[in-house]
């Protein structure tokens, strides 16, 4: 960055970065270590309650996981859009495949299903 010009105005003079922070503590400083006394009494009561709240809460969980109703053993059949045609058997053999088709079966028609 040496070849670029300096765009900052900040000065660079360290004395007056420490004068700057000498001021501003002296407006702050006595207000800043008054609050640090009085910043955790807000969470004080929940402070207090916390071991309660968590396994009021872990209790809450196992309730909704136990009034979970039970899944249906039999098997539900797709309806809709979803449905697989069961007679179809270029869709069967797609899905049943251990491995993918070629791409020009899938674009390609079939000799057979292109003669009916």
């Amino acid at each position: 960055m040496t070849e670029f010009r300096d765009l900052s105005r900040l000065p660079v003079d360290q004395t007056y970065w420490e004068d700057l922070e000498a001021r501003i503590m002296a407006d702050l400083g006595p207000q800043v270590r008054a609050s640090r006394g009085t910043g955790e009494t807000w969470l004080a009561p929940i402070a207090a309650r916390a071991w309660r709240l968590g396994g009021l809460a872990i209790a809450a969980g196992l309730a909704a996981l136990m009034l979970v109703p039970a899944r249906a053993q039999e098997r539900v059949t797709p309806s809709g859009l979803l449905r697989l045609p069961s007679d179809d058997a270029t869709i069967a053999a797609f899905v049943e495949a251990a491995s993918p088709p070629a791409i020009a079966s899938l674009v390609l028609p079939r000799r057979e299903d292109a003669a009916r």
